[in-house]
């Protein structure tokens, strides 16, 4: 960035500014001195500020009386400070200021007392600080603070001076100091200066001395700093370019060594600018401030404000050129201090290494690490990237190491500074790895700046014991050195608190497994990934034989922190004991015999091998608590649950278990159990305490081993960074202690308390805690812990049962005797003596209800599964059934019951479910006398007394007798409660019969039915009968369609109402949807309707409808279905669009696609009849019959108007396939018509189009002229001349899209360029093809209107660009092409036509030359072969010396003038002087040159062949190369014609003079070029000329192609089969056979067909063929004339006989039948085919047939079209009939609140949602509808008329 901002200033301002510099500088050559002196009343006038001044010791108050008189003693006291007046005032003197020194001004007086030591570093004059307080409490001041510096003052001041005075680094610097490489090397000091402090009261009076260390490093003038001290701009502020850094090293108290946080890194100008660095130094540097905020300025935005406000404030002068500039100072600043970085921070870094860092440790050198993180932002980019380069240079030695002190980067690797690596891991990396102890923020920020370290973290570390596998393996002896390098591994998991989320899990997964450093029970080592079990002692006991498996006691106490973090032991493969691994293990304990059952028979003492004792069930319900069901159901395989009845049950079913009476278990067993427990866990208590005292010992041996190395770390190794108050900062700075104190993590030298982290894993040895926590705590706290380390329910009483009431229900009478009772009927019950008292309590039933439901729960479980008696041996299976119902007398079963049900003589609240299972019970009795239970529900009842017995017995099955209870009085209620009710008839009907009604007898079926035809008035009156007699298949429907076919039974809503006229029709071939046989009949019909039958047509039915339209492919119906849609398509409207969006998926629209009969297809495949011209060959179109409503188009997925890509689809079709035009069968519109509307929806999408389409939509031949597509830019709104095929003029039908059309490339009139161009495009279409004669007729009448226009343009047509066309028809360059003045070049054959291209003869000389085309006898000329010697023949030749006189004699010379141009340079007298010579052969080339130019480019195509050449005035002849009949005096002729210029017809007459001899005049014609052959060009294509042979490739036979006005064809010559050319008079055609009127050239036009019309393809297609075209070597596809003439409209193609001799004189006449049969006949002749008599006959009676047909269609249509005029009129005053919202005509209009009138149901959807109106959109007042009679009574009116005529008209259509 440029130190200066260039500004423009006047040359007054220039020389003010100049002068005053200069006269400033004299004034800097007279330095003076004064002293100032204050009236010695001054303080007395100021007592409340001077007066705290004037009581301190300093001699303030002796120096104002020494002032104050004339004659001052010297020896008096005098003050030489300076007094800052400090205008504060107490709450009284409210009158002058009410601010008060209060707690933040004495925090800020604070804030300076602790930083003014540091002003003494940079200072020059400053030796001491004083700073006193006086309190309106106290008396006189307190000094707080007494500042000096103890080093002599010369000596700082010599540091100073050798740097400032120093001036040779200007000396260096010079205006060549840019072109040569300075020599300045920069300066460096150093200084160690000693600040001696007394801080407060206590200090003073000591009188010991604080003493601060600072070293101070200097440098003057680094290189850049120096550059840019050197510009002229900056030279008159005479700056000197020193930057100081100061590091505070040292604190000590007398001889005693004080702890000290080194300084906050500040920024200097020879005072403390507050301005914080981040760094651990102090920073001096020569920069400028703001002039009023007093910050440093170093960003442009810095002084902005301050510049827009003074706009010359920083303008200096240049001393070199006197020009005013604005200096930028923040680039000075930011050079300053990045030079300081660069230059001092590394060398003052090694200055603290070679110190020791006085005497603080190798260590507390890093204290001083410039941390990039720490720097503020602001300077972090002034820090040069080269100070972390510098220090990571390799030979730097910075970073110190155990063994060998500090050493180089390369020299070791670096600690993670993240993680603590303990004693013997330490070691165990030590002897593996030279490692450094350095900080973390050292490798943070040598890993930012790029450098190449090796670091050792808890991965690498992982890596390497990989790696080295089989030394770890060797650890098996070394539990406690695996143990620490395990917890190394970990230490980077040290934050992570929970390990559940995958990433994280497969992270420490990946990280672990296959380390073996997991210490275990059995004293080995495991592998990580292996299984492992985390267990205490105690649990360990339980599963003695995975000793190998359990982790060691020492590593689940140090790992503790670990192991209880979420998801760790499971990212570990770790497991932790509980009820998971006692039941993956419980095999290895229990009998495996025992697995599965429910019960076993278990005393304790059974003889089943392996079966467990009494303790160790008892232990094993202290780690499963039996309340936990998620617990128990990991064993519930097993049988480990205790009972009454001496079986252990499975634990999957411990809640079937009884346990309702506390008291009811085995005292004696309970306390044997209880005395072996607590001496075994007593054990394993004091086992646990040994190990916690030896791993302490342990820890305290390394802790004193750490602490015995020199260099302590220090806990204050970094200073805070943060702006704040003295008590947040204190906080902040121990807060990063504790940081810094982590930050050094593997310290070899100096290990700290933080290398054994006993508080993570167990207490101190002085406070060790002797419960561990997996053990069990003998505390309060125990009761709370369960043995497997969850906590108890009990510990919370408000969630457990309270005690009173469970012991209320206890003493409960029903109970006791309830439990007798189960006792007696052997139900299982749960042995408490192994539980104790409170866990017994816990799976207690909380109230009596509880009880009974528990009961029936568990008489259910054994009445279902538990129903045999377990025997000791699980190999015999029990007969013995396990509840002995036997055991009780019929009353102690009612009593069951009564005391399930009833406790002190009221009922209890049981639940449904607890019903259900009382029901379940066998004890209920029934009609049949039997004990039953009630398992289902509404199975039992009783009948009311209103049944007849007997008239149930019809339908009644004797089956269900057993399911009526008997009535007791006493237990009526309770049958009511268990669902056992009386039941009416309806009922009987409505529970049984209907239920059972499918699985009745057909006769059965038949009586109920009739039963409820009958009693319908009754039976239907029942809600709930109706309602079930709607889910039960009674009514009869057909199996299949057929009559008389399989009858079954279904649900009334399966079937549809035959009544429905509209399910009739679509249903008419499916019986099986209406209901058979007597239900079709009237009075079932109307039951029917009442219990589901669909007699409406509602959404779900009509989609139904549709799929059926579809399944058939039924276009009728499909139409019938879309009709009913659009009538009734208020009750189809559907807000949430389901409807819609299901029947848009079903194809029931009938559509038709490029005139193809209507098939159906799908809403969204299908366009609407209003966009027919846009997509009819793209898309199918609906009919108009079936248009549903505009507002469905969306719900439905029409798309109108249709999409952008099916639009230009269709113009694809239009235009690519190319006779379509020539073919038009489109019914629905002209082409001018579809073509007008795709223009208007291009005129509307235009800007909607890319660019790529736009381009190709100009491209492409878009616009139909005729039946030809044009290109837009062959298009032209006017022309002067008619140009077709190559030019048109716009339709007249398109001119309303001239826009569109100025888009695609149309322009108003052409011009020569426009020429020029087109005929550029031409070629580019046709490329080599011939043109064909309509095409080579335009194009040289566009050559000629090129040549004409071209001239009177401003800028003209660059010859290269017009193209014309050669002789042979093919488009070339103008430059490349040659007039033919010398066809006897030509006719030999003899020149290369590759390369000569001679220009078509139609294009006239005049024309040619107005082009400068060139003359081929001006471009070619001959000249003997290179190398080619002639060989003159020996023999003398007496004729050619004869010839030589005759050409030689005056008559012939004569005779030679009156032919030779008297202006030619080639005179007759040169005759005189001819020689004839007679050679062998000939050999001469052609060469091709321009005018002057001396070299040409050879363009012969055989050398061979010349005759004659003349040669200087020798003519040498090749007598012998002449064919037969050749002489000598022919080619003399011949040649004397060239080389004078004379026309070569005059050749005869001169070979006559020479010789008469008239033999072979033919071949000698054609030998010597006689006859250039351009005769048959210049009539190509004239009226009667015969077809050349180029255009006969072009013929082709199209009898439907529509043909242009003065378009040239070819037809048959009369009498002969020769084609000649013809032009129409008048155009005409089309899709049908016609007539057209052809000029032939016989001084008359003739009326032809069509079919004996022959049209030219362009010479762009002549490769190609084209559909439907005829050609004249193949007329096969008359066949395809006769379909076209079949298919066509008869009443155009046809007339009738009789009318022919009115038609035959008519262009465009009408074609009668006898015509047809005609040409088809020629047709077929053509192609060697016959039409034989029968199928000609067919084919006339044919045609008659629809000839007659024609004209009754012609008459069923004019009255068609009148009744839909009529309609149309009638229609268009139904406008205001049509509702605003739906756009139909209304049928139940009403007035709204806004005044209009709509459609009731349209208008209440509307008003659901809105409270606006629809047609105005102002606020509604009311909603009331009003019915509108009026207009309802003439919507009725009209649309009876309308509908009249619709009937009148769809009966003729």
């Amino acid at each position: 960035e440029s130190i200066t901002n260039e500004s423009i200033t006047n040359d007054e301002e220039m020389k003010s500014t100049t002068d005053f510099i200069k006269k400033k500088a004299r004034q800097n050559t007279k330095p003076t001195a004064r002293r100032y002196g204050i009236n010695s009343e001054f303080p007395t006038q100021f007592p409340h500020q001077m007066e705290p001044f004037l009581s301190l010791p300093y001699g303030v108050r002796e120096s104002f009386a020494a002032t104050s008189s004339i004659h001052g003693n010297e020896n008096s006291p005098h003050f030489r400070g300076t007094i800052f007046r400090l205008p504060l005032r107490t709450d009284n003197f409210l009158g002058i200021c009410n601010r008060t020194f209060d707690d933040k001004g004495m925090a800020l007086m604070n804030e300076f007392v602790k930083r003014a030591p540091s002003s003494f570093i940079f200072s020059y004059n400053l030796q001491s600080i004083s700073v006193d307080t006086w309190l309106p409490s106290e008396l006189i001041h307190r000094p707080i603070l007494l500042s000096r510096v103890s080093n002599s003052p010369i000596a700082r001041r010599s540091h100073i001076d050798d740097m400032r005075n120093n001036m040779d680094w200007k000396k260096v610097g010079g205006k060549l100091s840019k072109l040569f490489q300075s020599s300045w090397v920069p300066i460096h000091s150093s200084l160690t200066l000693h600040v001696s402090n007394r801080f407060g009261k206590e200090d003073i009076e000591d009188g010991v001395d604080i003493v601060d260390t600072f070293l101070i490093r200097s440098v003057l003038a680094p290189p850049k700093l120096r550059e840019m001290a050197c510009t002229d701009i900056l030279k008159p502020l005479q700056l000197i370019p020193i930057v100081s850094l100061a590091a505070h090293v040292g604190r000590s108290k007398g001889s005693e060594r004080v702890d000290f946080r080194p300084m906050r890194g500040t920024l200097f100008v020879g005072l403390d600018t507050c301005e914080r660095t981040g760094l651990p130094f102090l920073l001096n540097v020569p920069v400028f401030q703001h002039e009023l905020k007093g910050t440093v300025l170093l960003d442009r935005k810095d002084d902005a404000e301050f510049r827009k406000q003074y706009p010359r404030i920083r303008s200096l002068v240049s001393l070199s050129g006197g020009e005013s500039k604005t200096v930028a100072f923040h680039v000075w600043n930011r050079q300053a201090i990045s030079s300081a970085f660069l230059v001092l921070i590394p060398a003052l870094l090694l200055d603290l290494r070679d110190s020791g860092v006085y005497g603080r440790g190798r260590q507390f050198l890093y204290s001083y690490w410039p941390r990039f993180n720490k720097i503020c932002e602001k300077f972090q980019e002034l820090m040069p990237r080269t100070v972390y380069e510098e220090l990571a240079k390799p030979d730097v030695a910075m970073y110190l190491t155990e063994r060998n002190g500090f050493q180089g980067i390369g020299n070791g690797c670096f600690a993670s500074p993240d993680f603590v690596i303990k004693g013997n891991a330490a070691h165990y990396f030590q002897e593996r790895l030279s490692m450094f102890a350095v900080p973390k923020a050292v490798v943070e920020d040598l890993e930012l700046f790029g450098a190449e370290i090796r670091k050792l973290n808890p991965s690498t570390a992982r890596k390497m014991l990989k790696r080295q596998a089989e030394r770890t393996q060797s650890l098996g002896n070394k539990p406690k050195l695996a143990l620490e390098l395990l917890e190394y591994c970990l230490a980077d998991f040290v934050d992570t608190n929970e390990f559940e989320e995958s990433a994280i899990a497969g992270k420490i997964q990946r990280a672990l497994h296959g380390l073996c450093l997991m210490p275990l029970a059995d004293g080995s080592i495991g592998t990580i990934g292996r299984e492992m079990i985390v267990a205490s002692l105690e649990q360990q006991s339980m599963l003695p034989s995975l000793k190998a498996k359990f982790i060691s006691h020492q590593a689940v106490i140090r790992l503790s922190s670990f192991f209880d973090r979420p998801g760790f032991l499971n990212a570990v493969s770790l497991t932790r004991f509980g009820p998971k691994v006692l039941a993956n293990n419980i095999s290895s304990v229990l009998p495996f015999q025992w697995e599965g059952e429910e019960f076993v028979r278990w005393d304790g003492n059974s003889g089943v091998a392996g079966s467990p004792s009494p303790l160790w069930i008892y232990q094993f319900w202290r780690e499963v608590p039996l309340w936990d069901q998620d617990a128990l159901q990991l064993f519930r395989r097993w049988p480990l649950l205790p009972t009454t009845s001496g079986e252990l049950a499975s634990c999957g079913n411990a809640k079937y278990i009884l346990s309702f009476c506390p008291g009811a278990g085995d005292e004696a067993l309970q306390s044997s159990l209880q005395e072996e427990f607590c001496a075994m866990e007593e054990r394993f208590k004091e086992q646990s305490k040994r190990e916690i005292t030896l791993l302490a010992a342990e820890d305290r041996t390394d802790e004193c081993y750490s602490n015995t190395k020199e260099g302590n770390i220090p806990n204050n190794l970094y200073i805070d960074d943060d702006e704040s108050s003295c008590d947040e900062q204190s906080i902040e700075q121990e807060d990063e202690s504790n940081d810094i104190e982590n930050d050094i993590d593997i310290d070899i030298d100096n290990r700290n308390d933080g290398d054994i982290d006993v508080e993570r894993t167990t207490s101190h040895p002085e406070t060790v805690d002797e419960n561990p926590p997996l053990l069990i705590n003998e505390n309060e706290e125990e009761s709370n812990l369960l043995a497997n380390g969850t906590m108890n329910p009990l510990s919370d009483i408000s969630t457990s049962t309270p005690m009173n009431q469970v012991d209320s229900y206890i003493n409960s009478s029903s109970v006791q005797k309830l439990h007798d009772l189960l006792l007696r009927i052997r139900c299982p019950l749960v042995e408490l003596a192994f539980f104790d008292s409170e866990s017994a309590k816990l799976i207690m039933p909380p109230d009596r209800l509880s009880v009974s439901r528990r009961i029936l729960t568990t008489l259910n479980q054994c009445l279902n599964y538990w129903t045999r008696f377990s025997t000791f041996s699980v190999e015999d299976k029990s007969t013995e059934e396990r509840l002995r119902w036997l055991d009780l007398e019929d009353e102690e079963m009612d009593n069951l019951v009564s005391y399930l049900a009833i406790d002190q003589g009221s009922r209890l609240s049981l639940m449904p479910s607890d019903l259900a299972m009382l029901r379940n019970l066998p004890l209920f009795e029934s009609l049949s006398h039997e004990r039953v239970s009630l398992k289902d529900r509404d199975e039992h009842f009783t009948l009311d007394d209103s049944i007849d017995m007997d008239g149930l017995n019809l339908y009644l099955p004797e089956t269900l007798k057993r399911r009526f209870l008997v009535e007791k009085q006493d237990m009526k209620e309770l049958l009511e409660d268990l669902g056992v009710k009386p039941l009416t008839e309806a009922l009987v009907l409505q529970q049984f019969v209907l239920p059972e009604f499918a699985n009745m007898p057909l006769a059965q079926k038949e009586a109920v039915c009739q039963t409820i035809l009958s009693k319908w008035a009754v039976l239907g009156s029942s809600t709930e009968f109706v309602s079930t007699l709607k889910n039960t298949p009674f009514v009869k429907k057909q199996l299949n369609n057929q009559n008389g076919g399989e009858v079954v039974f279904v649900e009334a809503n399966q079937l549809l109402d035959p009544r429905n006229e509209f399910l009739h029709l679509i249903f008419e071939n499916s019986k099986n949807v209406f209901p058979a046989e007597e239900f079709g009949r009237t009075e079932w019909t109307e039951v029917l309707s009442e219990v589901g039958l669909k007699t409406q047509v509602d959404k779900d039915i009509f989609l139904k409808c549709a799929w059926k339209v579809e399944e058939e492919e039924n276009s009728a119906k499909a139409i019938a279905l879309l009709e009913y849609f659009s009538e009734n398509f208020a009750e189809f409207y559907d807000s949430s669009q389901d409807f819609c969006g299901k029947l848009s998926e079903i194809k029931c629209v009938p559509a038709e696609l490029d005139g193809q009969l209507p098939i159906l297809y799908k809403f969204r495949d299908v366009g609407t009849p209003s966009d027919r011209h846009l997509i009819s060959h793209v898309l199918p179109v609906m009919q108009e019959s079936v248009v549903p409503p505009q507002v469905l188009y969306s719900s439905l997925g029409i798309k109108s108007p249709p999409s952008i890509g099916h639009v230009l689809k269709q113009i694809r079709v239009l235009t690519n396939e190319g006779g379509i035009l020539d073919h038009w069968n489109y019914k629905y519109g002209t082409i001018e018509q579809v073509f007008a509307s795709i223009f208007s929806f291009l005129s509307d999408n235009y800007d909607h189009l890319s660019p790529l389409v736009q381009s190709g939509l100009s491209e492409m031949p878009l616009v139909p002229v005729g039946t030809t597509l044009v290109k837009a830019s062959r298009l032209f709104f006017r022309l002067a001349k008619d140009l077709a095929p190559f030019f048109y003029e716009v339709p007249r039908a398109f001119g309303a899209h001239d826009r569109l059309l100025r888009d695609l490339g149309v322009r108003d009139s052409p011009k020569s360029t426009d020429y020029a161009v087109s005929l550029i495009e031409l070629k580019r279409e046709i490329g080599e093809g011939l043109l064909n004669t309509n095409e080579l007729k335009s194009v040289v009448e566009v050559i000629t209107l090129i040549a004409e226009e071209g001239d009177g343009e401003e800028e003209s047509i660059s010859r290269g660009s017009i193209l014309a066309p050669d002789s042979r028809g093919r488009l070339v360059s103008v430059n490349k092409l040659m007039q033919n003045d010398a066809p006897w070049m030509i006719q030999g054959n003899r020149l290369d036509h590759n390369v000569v291209h001679l220009v078509h003869p139609k294009l006239s000389k005049d024309l040619c030359n107005r082009l400068n085309i060139g003359k081929i006898s001006e471009c070619v000329s001959e000249k003997l072969e290179d190398g080619f010697t002639p060989s003159i023949v020996s023999e003398p030749d007496a004729a050619l010396n004869q010839l030589t006189k005759t050409l030689r004699s005056d008559a012939f010379v004569a005779a030679m003038d009156t032919l030779i141009d008297k202006n030619g340079k080639r005179k007759s007298s040169m005759l005189r002087e001819v020689v004839l010579t007679a050679v062998e052969s000939l050999r001469t080339c052609f060469v091709l040159s321009k005018a002057g130019e001396s070299f040409g480019v050879d363009i012969t195509a055989n050398p061979a062949g010349a005759l004659f050449f003349l040669d200087n005035r020798k003519i040498l002849i090749a007598k012998r190369s002449f064919p037969f009949g050749v002489t000598s005096e022919l080619v003399v002729a011949i040649c004397l014609c060239d080389y004078f210029g004379i026309e070569r017809r005059n050749v005869a007459g001169l070979s006559a003079i020479l010789a008469s001899n008239g033999r072979n005049v033919d071949v000698i014609a054609r030998a010597v070029g006689l006859g250039c052959g351009e005769e048959s060009e210049l009539r190509r294509g004239d009226p009667g000329s015969p077809v050349i042979g180029a255009d006969l490739d072009l013929v082709e036979l199209k009898p439907l192609k529509v043909f242009g006005k003065g378009e040239i064809v070819a037809l048959k010559e009369e009498g002969t089969s020769n084609l000649v050319y013809g032009i129409v008079v008048e155009g005409g055609g089309g899709s049908t056979l016609s007539r057209l009127k052809i000029r032939t050239g016989k001084g008359e036009d003739a009326f032809l067909l069509s079919t004996s019309i022959y049209s030219f393809r362009t010479g762009a297609r002549a490769e190609q063929s084209v559909e439907g075209d005829v050609d004249m070597r193949k007329l096969n596809s008359a066949n395809a004339l006769v379909r076209d003439l079949n298919t066509g409209n008869p009443e155009v193609n046809l007339v009738d006989d009789s009318e022919r001799n009115n038609v035959n004189g008519r262009s465009g006449a009408p074609v009668n039948r006898k015509e047809v049969l005609s040409a088809v006949q020629d047709l077929l002749r053509s192609a060697n085919m016959s039409l034989n008599d029968n199928v000609g006959d067919v084919m006339e009676s044919n045609l008659k047939l629809r000839e007659e047909l024609a004209h009754k269609d012609i008459y069923a249509k004019a009255l068609i079209n009148e009744g839909k005029d009529l309609s149309r009129k009638l229609s268009q005053g139904t406008e205001s009939f049509l509702c605003p919202i739906l756009h139909q005509v209304m049928e139940d209009p009403v007035i709204c609140a806004d005044g209009h009138t709509y459609e009731r149901h349209a208008i209440e959807q509307w008003l659901t949602s809105n409270t606006r109106s629809p047609k105005t959109n102002q606020h509604l007042p009311s909603r009331v509808l009003i019915p509108n009679f009026a207009m309802k009574s003439a919507i009725d009116g009209m649309s009876e008329s309308v509908n009249a005529v619709k009937k009148f008209t769809e009966a003729f259509d």
